[in-house]
C-alpha cells in the first residue's frame, strides 16, 4: 500500500448534515478562534495581485474596526455616506462630516478609496426630481415641460457631480460613477432600468454622469459602471451591450465594478470568469466591489437568529466558496485590480436586513464575511489566506451526480474522503467534466504528503494561489512533472491521458524506489509514436488496472474526465 497523507477535508459539500455548535469566538472543537490582529494581514498576503478593501461607516474607522482595518485592508469604500442622500440631502445643503471622516482615514493610513457612488436608484433625495414648482417630474404630461424637466434634472446631476468631484477628486482612486443601471429582468429590449432617472432623461443620465465625472476629475480618474449579478444572463449581455454602445459614443468608462454577493451555491465560477474576461476583452478593469458571502440561498431564510446558532458545517462550506473565489482572483488577477468586502466583521452587514425581510418572524442572522461578530477569525479567513484550516469538521460526500451504482461512485468518494478532491459546485462533481493539469499535480502531493524547498521554476504560475503554487513546487521537486520546454507548466491546461499516465509513473517510481518494467501485455497500438516514458507510463497504468483503453486504442491525446482521474488515483494508491 502506498502511503497516503490524511488532511482536513477540502472537498466542496452540499448542507444535510448540521453540527450543533455554532461560531462565536469558538472553533468547532471549543478552541478560541484568534483575533484578526492576531494573524497575518490579508492586504500584505495580496500584496503581488490586488489591494483587499473593506466597505465602512464612519463610526468603524476608530476603536477596534479601525484597528483591524489598518491591520488588514489597504483600501476603503464608504457604505453609504457617500451616496447623494447622505451628501446634499437638500439642494444646496452638504453634510460633508462622515465622508471627510473616511478619506481622513484612508489618508492618514496610506490606503487607496474608492467612491461609492456619484448616482444610484436608491439613496437620492426626493428634491432631485421635483420640477420648479414642487410637482414630481414623472407626472408631468406636456412634452415641453417634459423637456424642460429633464434638462433640470441633467443640470442637478451636473453641480452634484461637480462639487463632490473636485471636492475628493485628489483622494479618490476609483469612482463608481453610476451604479445598477440594468434591470434583473427585460423591461425594455435594452435591459435598462426603468428607474425615475430613465423615466425622466432615457439614458443620457449614464452619459452625463460618465462625461462630468472625466471633466471635472480629469483624464487620470478610473471611471467605474458598478452593479450586482453581473455573472448571470440576460443582464451580463445587457450591462456589456450598453458598456460598448457608450465607448462607441465616446462616453469614457475605465471599468466595470463587479458587486460579487455572492451565495453558497451560486454563481458557478465559470460564469465568473467570464464575465471578468469579456470586459477585460474590451480593454477595461474589473473590480470586485461589494464581496460578501451569505450562509443563504435566495431567498434567505434567516433561520438563525444569532451567531451561536450558525452550525459549523455551513461555515465550512463557506470557506470552501471563498478558497475557490480566491484561487479565481488569484487566476484572473490580470484582469482584476481590486477585491473589496462589503464589510469588515459580521456585526455589521446589510445582509441582516435581508435575513430579517424574508424569516418567518422577522429576524435573522447572516454571517458573510471572513471576521465575525467579535472579530475573531472564522474558517474563510484560512480559506482565502489559502492556509490549511485548524479546526475543518468532517463532512458527508453528497454530490447530486455522483450516485451509488455509478462506476466511478467507490473512486469519488474514496477520494473525497481522504480530502484530495472537491466538487465543481457545493452541490456537483462533474463527472464528464475535465480536471487540469495542477487540479491533477495538486490531488497527488496531497496524497504523498509532498512539499518543496524552493518555488516552481515555471513561468506562469505565479499568479496562482499560493498552495497551488507550492504544490506544483513539490510536484516539480519530486519529479512528478517536469513542464514544457518554453519554461512553462500550462497549470489550466486540461490533462490527457498520456500526461496522466506519466505523473502517475513517476509516482510509482518516487513511492517504490524502482523503474517499473513493462510485461508486454498493453494491446494499444496508438502508443508506438510516443516516447519510450509516455509507452512505459500508459503500459503500468493498464497492467496495472488503472486504466482500461478503448480496445486496442489508450488515446493518449484525449483529454481525461474528471471520474476518470477519480478512477485511477483511487486504484493506484490502493494498490
Amino acid at each position: 500500500m502506498l502511503k497516503v497523507l490524511r488532511k482536513p477535508l477540502i472537498a466542496t459539500a452540499a448542507l444535510t448534515l448540521l453540527l450543533p455548535v455554532g461560531l462565536g469566538s469558538v472553533s468547532a472543537q471549543g478552541e478560541e478562534r484568534p483575533h484578526a490582529l492576531d494573524v497575518k494581514s490579508m492586504a500584505e498576503h495580496f500584496e503581488d495581485y490586488f489591494p483587499i478593501g473593506a466597505a465602512v461607516e464612519p463610526f468603524q474607522v476608530e476603536g477596534e474596526p479601525g484597528a483591524v482595518l489598518e491591520h488588514h485592508y489597504n483600501s476603503v469604500v464608504a457604505e453609504n455616506a457617500m451616496k447623494p442622500v447622505s451628501l446634499q440631502p437638500e439642494e444646496g445643503e452638504w453634510d460633508w462630516e462622515g465622508a471627510d471622516q473616511i478619506v481622513e482615514f484612508a489618508r492618514a493610513n496610506d490606503m487607496e478609496l474608492r467612491f461609492h457612488t456619484l448616482l444610484w436608484h436608491n439613496q437620492v433625495p426626493d428634491w432631485f426630481f421635483l420640477d420648479e414648482d414642487g410637482n414630481p417630474m414623472v407626472d408631468e404630461e406636456d412634452e415641453e415641460k417634459r423637456e424642460a424637466n429633464k434638462e433640470l434634472l441633467l443640470e442637478r446631476l451636473d453641480t452634484h457631480i461637480k462639487t463632490v468631484v473636485e471636492r475628493y477628486k485628489d483622494d479618490v482612486d476609483a469612482w463608481d460613477v453610476v451604479n445598477e443601471v440594468i434591470d434583473d429582468g427585460e423591461p425594455n429590449e435594452r435591459g435598462l432600468r426603468e428607474s425615475v432617472w430613465y423615466q425622466i432623461t432615457g439614458d443620457e443620465y449614464i452619459r452625463t454622469a460618465f462625461h462630468a465625472a472625466r471633466e471635472y476629475a480629469g483624464e487620470d480618474a478610473l471611471l467605474f459602471i458598478n452593479d450586482y449579478n453581473t455573472e448571470i444572463e440576460p443582464k451580463r449581455t445587457h450591462l456589456y451591450n450598453l458598456v460598448v454602445e457608450l465607448i462607441e459614443d465616446g462616453v469614457p468608462i475605465d471599468g466595470v465594478g463587479h458587486q460579487s454577493h455572492i451565495q453558497l451555491g451560486w454563481p458557478t465560477l465559470e460564469e465568473s470568469r467570464e464575465s471578468f474576461e469579456m470586459f477585460a476583452d474590451l480593454g477595461l478593469e474589473n473590480q470586485v466591489t461589494e464581496l460578501d458571502v451569505s450562509i443563504y440561498g435566495w431567498p434567505p431564510s434567516g433561520e438563525f437568529k444569532s451567531e451561536e446558532e450558525i452550525p459549523a458545517e455551513i461555515l465550512e462550506v463557506q470557506a470552501d466558496r471563498y478558497e475557490e473565489l480566491f484561487e479565481l482572483y488569484r487566476d484572473e488577477s490580470l484582469n482584476i485590480t481590486h477585491v473589496t468586502f462589503w464589510g469588515i466583521g459580521d456585526n455589521h452587514t446589510w445582509l441582516d436586513d435581508r435575513a430579517q425581510e424574508h424569516s418567518d418572524d422577522g429576524e435573522g442572522k447572516d454571517a458573510p464575511f471572513v471576521f465575525d461578530t467579535t472579530y475573531h477569525v472564522k474558517p474563510a479567513y484560512y480559506a482565502v489566506m489559502g492556509f490549511e484550516r485548524p479546526d475543518a469538521p468532517a463532512r458527508e460526500m453528497t454530490f447530486t451526480d455522483v450516485a451509488e451504482g455509478d462506476w466511478h461512485f467507490e473512486y469519488v468518494q474514496d477520494l473525497f474522503n481522504q480530502g484530495l478532491i472537491r466538487g465543481t459546485t457545493d452541490t456537483t462533481f462533474s463527472p464528464n467534466g475535465t480536471l487540469t493539469r495542477a487540479q491533477f499535480s495538486s490531488m497527488l502531493v496531497r496524497a504523498f504528503g509532498l512539499e518543496a524547498e524552493n518555488e516552481a521554476p515555471f513561468s506562469d504560475v505565479q499568479r496562482l494561489a499560493e498552495s497551488t503554487q507550492a504544490e506544483i513546487a513539490a510536484a516539480f521537486e519530486n519529479g512528478l512533472v517536469k513542464g514544457f520546454k518554453d519554461n512553462s507548466f500550462k497549470p489550466n491546461q486540461p490533462i490527457t491521458r498520456a500526461q496522466m499516465a506519466i505523473m502517475l509513473n513517476r509516482a510509482y517510481e518516487l513511492q517504490t524506489g524502482e523503474v517499473y518494467e513493462p510485461t508486454g501485455s498493453t494491446p494499444f497500438e496508438d502508443i508506438t509514436s510516443l516516447d519510450a516514458e509516455a509507452q512505459t507510463a500508459i503500459s503500468m497504468a493498464y497492467e496495472l488496472e488503472l486504466v482500461q483503453g478503448y480496445g486496442i486504442e489508450y488515446r493518449p491525446s484525449q483529454t481525461a474526465t474528471r471520474a476518470q482521474s477519480a478512477k485511477v488515483v483511487s486504484l493506484f494508491l490502493s494498490n
